[in-house]
């Protein structure tokens, strides 16, 4: 069965650099996006129906990005590189959601080139997971770290890819970056690099950068740093502190239905 979504949410937009401080008001801290979250579940809002609005909403904000600033003629291959944890929920729903866009014919409408997707999973799903089960249903093709030996698939996936979202490490994670992460996130930098001449591949971050603090802004030595940041009903203080503001690139925020 297709998931069904709430309403589009429109987003904000803010590009840096721009002179809104870390005390803006439209900036929240971890403590207040949980306590939202709480207060939404306790009116009845899951947290579920959460992701799949956020994930929806990102997928929207993720097309309308692409179609004002990708180039019309160049296909867009997009690997998904999900973590285990919400933050990879976001980005398994989003991945299924901007499939459907595609499928319904409201992603390219001309403006840009074939779309394929693709999703890496750091560790894997269970089959009855409610947000893995629509990227089954759909089709979309998923590899995951754990029965990848010596990288090959993601090697090929990354080498083929020319926009990457990170959806691995989220607003709940205090843990350094280290062993099979670090490593991936070691090899999106070299072809980052590599490629740097042909533009890509462009890097979402869904929410906020891998190895980011978003209440202080620090940056993990690992994190590779994101040309567009969708974050998810408000931005965060991190979001406008360094060193994590100079590797957000372009900020817009989606809502997550409440």
């Amino acid at each position: 069965m297709f998931l069904t979504f709430e309403p589009y949410q429109p987003y904000q937009f803010f590009k840096f650099p721009i002179s809104m401080k870390s005390s803006n008001p439209t900036a929240i801290t971890v403590a207040e996006m949980r306590a939202i979250e709480h207060d939404a579940q306790v009116g009845g809002i899951s947290a579920l129906q959460m992701m799949q609005t956020a994930g929806h909403n990102a997928a929207q904000a993720l097309a309308d990005y692409l179609r004002e600033h990708w180039p019309p003629d160049r296909p867009a291959r997009i690997l998904f590189l999900c973590g285990p944890g919400n933050n990879g929920g976001d980005g398994l729903v989003c991945a299924a959601a901007l499939f459907d866009l595609t499928t319904r014919g409201q992603f390219g409408n001309g403006a840009i080139g074939a779309l394929t997707l693709q999703i890496y999973l750091l560790r894997a799903r269970k089959e009855d997971d409610p947000v893995f089960q629509p990227v089954r249903v759909r089709g979309i093709f998923v590899a995951d770290a754990e029965s990848d030996l010596r990288w090959r698939v993601f090697l090929q996936l990354i080498g083929h890819a020319n926009i990457v979202v990170d959806a691995v490490l989220g607003i709940g994670t205090s843990r350094p970056i280290g062993s099979h992460l670090k490593e991936m996130l070691d090899e999106v930098r070299r072809v980052r690099q590599l490629k740097r001449e042909e533009g890509g591949p462009l890097l979402i971050a869904l929410d906020g950068v891998s190895g980011m603090n978003y209440d202080t802004g620090e940056l993990d030595p690992n994190s590779v740093a994101a040309d567009v940041t969708i974050t998810f009903h408000a931005p965060k203080h991190g979001h406008f502190r360094s060193p994590a503001k100079e590797a957000s690139g372009a900020l817009l925020v989606a809502g997550i239905g409440v």
